[in-house]
């Protein structure tokens, strides 16, 4: 693991496709546990309402779990200095539609 650094909301995350679509090849190539959570699908309203809270710079996205027991991604806006934003603008991925079940449509080398 890197040392931490400070927030960059500049900072440039693009990879490649061979890049993430190895990284994603060796999340699933890991023991699974069951119901476990490959990928969720976020519309664009979602990073428009957080994106646009006054003083938002970025986003951090939340590994988490339903109240059922089910992992979910829960995401925030943060400020220029990587806090979280006190805003009400919370968005979770059990308003929209996880993979797995819901996989297909997927036409990238990123879904094994």
């Amino acid at each position: 693991m890197s040392a931490p650094h400070p927030f960059d909301p500049t900072y440039d995350h693009k990879v490649t496709l061979q890049e993430a679509s190895d990284m994603v090849a060796a999340h699933v190539a890991s023991p699974l546990a069951p119901g476990e959570l490959k990928a969720a699908m976020f519309g664009s309203l979602a990073f428009t309402r957080i994106l646009g809270q006054p003083g938002c710079q970025g986003i951090r996205i939340y590994l988490a779990r339903e109240s059922s027991g089910q992992p979910t991604l829960v995401m925030v806006g943060v400020d220029a200095q990587g806090v979280d934003l006190p805003g009400d603008q919370v968005e979770c991925s059990e308003n929209t539609d996880p993979c797995p079940p819901n996989c297909g449509g997927v036409s990238l080398p990123l879904h094994p």
